[in-house]
């Protein structure tokens, strides 16, 4: 999906500090300027640099529980369940209408305008997959990965409203002239609307995979993308939707990818 500059976002941080915080490029507008989710603790606006990207790399309290049916747990970095909303708060920076129900995570399904993106709290994943199940409800999903900022992250999506026969390799970074770059590559298979998919990006250095395949299925290849410009190297990982889409995603897990012999 193209976007426009024009996008005024705001960000949303903890009632604690009974405000929000202007900043560019993170949540919907309209939701950040009525809806604050609680949180753990109170944040030191300062310290965060308005950004809401905490300084330290935290470890999910869920990490541990490891699915042996989809993965090594010896791989295993992090896993979301989706079934604890007090967890999701504690390792995640919420989106506004982001929540979950029936352990799955949802965004709000009526938002027209702005960017949603939530992301955990943990930052230090460099290469690794990234791996969930995902149903598109209307138009797109997309996986968010080494986010550093509110404007700096890749964004790896499947648009079936713009264009179902690609994969979307988005870069954000304010480099870019319009905020972002944009590749779009040719994909082997495409997600259904209404349907549960398994999802996998694999991220290691500057090169990217899309696999996809059905849930609790084999996972098939689906495109693959390199980022010249070696944009980002390490960060956050989580989701994205802009106005007028709606996605669901479950059972989230990231591992570490096995070391390359060569």
């Amino acid at each position: 999906m193209r976007l426009h500059r024009d996008h005024v976002l705001y960000e949303l941080i903890d009632s604690d500090l009974g405000a929000l915080v202007k900043a560019r490029r993170f949540v919907c507008l309209e939701y950040a300027r009525r809806v604050v989710v609680p949180g753990p603790g109170k944040w030191n606006a300062r310290s965060h640099s308005l950004r809401g990207f905490p300084p330290r790399n935290l470890v999910s309290s869920t990490a541990a529980e490891c699915n042996p049916s989809d993965g090594d747990e010896t791989m295993l970095l992090f896993q979301e369940n989706f079934s604890d909303p007090v967890a999701l708060m504690n390792d995640w920076i919420v989106a506004p209408g982001m929540s979950v129900r029936n352990s799955a995570l949802l965004f709000a399904p009526d938002h027209d305008k702005g960017l949603c993106t939530g992301v955990t709290r943990r930052n230090d994943f460099r290469d690794f997959s990234l791996t969930a199940d995902v149903r598109i409800v209307r138009s797109a999903a997309a996986f968010v990965l080494r986010a550093r900022a509110p404007d700096e992250y890749y964004m790896v999506q499947f648009d079936l409203a713009n264009d179902p026969t690609v994969v979307w390799f988005h870069t954000f970074t304010p480099s870019a002239d319009e905020g972002y770059r944009l590749e779009r590559v040719p994909s082997a298979h495409v997600p259904k609307a209404g349907v549960w998919h398994r999802m996998r990006v694999v991220a290691r250095d500057n090169e990217f995979e899309v696999l996809l395949g059905e849930a609790g299925g084999e996972l098939q290849h689906c495109a693959s993308w390199q980022d010249r410009e070696r944009t980002h190297r390490q960060g956050a990982v989580g989701f994205w939707e802009h106005g007028g889409e709606a996605g669901e995603y479950r059972r989230l897990r990231v591992d570490a990818l096995p070391d390359v012999i060569a």
